[in-house]
């Protein structure tokens, strides 16, 4: 296995997001990531699996208790991707060899499974018919899936 950090904006020091390989497989993974880049994108090309941050719901998050400063943050370019940033990193970033997509990293106090599965189905799906999507769960572990 090939392990290969590459940096991601956030606001803590040393975030990494990181490309798993085997010899016939492929693994895009970031989580704590604000934004992101065409070199970013790039490192997607030809991945069989994307785990991506789908960190929050903008109309939650805006309707939350969190303080103004804590929105701003987790809202911002060294924050989380929002459910439609990940939608849109979906768009540009899956290709024909990926089959597997995975969003991570929801909000226990921004976002929900629901508001996921609505974007996947609304945004996703209908492009992307082919792609087997996954929800992280906070509570619970994933099944095993082979990629």
């Amino acid at each position: 296995i090939a392990v290969q950090p590459f940096p991601v904006r956030h606001d803590a020091q040393n975030t990494f997001g990181f490309l798993i390989s085997t010899r016939d497989r492929t693994l895009f993974h970031a989580s704590d990531i604000g934004s992101y880049s065409a070199e970013t994108l790039t490192r997607c090309q030809h991945a069989h699996a994307i785990a991506i941050e789908s960190n929050y719901d903008p109309m939650t998050l805006q309707h939350n208790a969190y303080p103004s400063f804590l929105k701003a943050r987790i809202s911002g370019p060294d924050g989380h991707l929002s459910n439609p940033d990940a939608v849109q990193f979906l768009l540009h970033a899956i290709s024909e060899t990926t089959t597997n997509v995975f969003m991570l990293h929801l909000s226990e106090n921004s976002n929900s499974r629901q508001l996921v599965s609505q974007q996947i189905r609304t945004n996703l799906q209908p492009v992307h018919q082919h792609i087997q999507y996954h929800i992280s769960n906070r509570d619970s572990s994933l099944p095993l899936i082979e990629i």
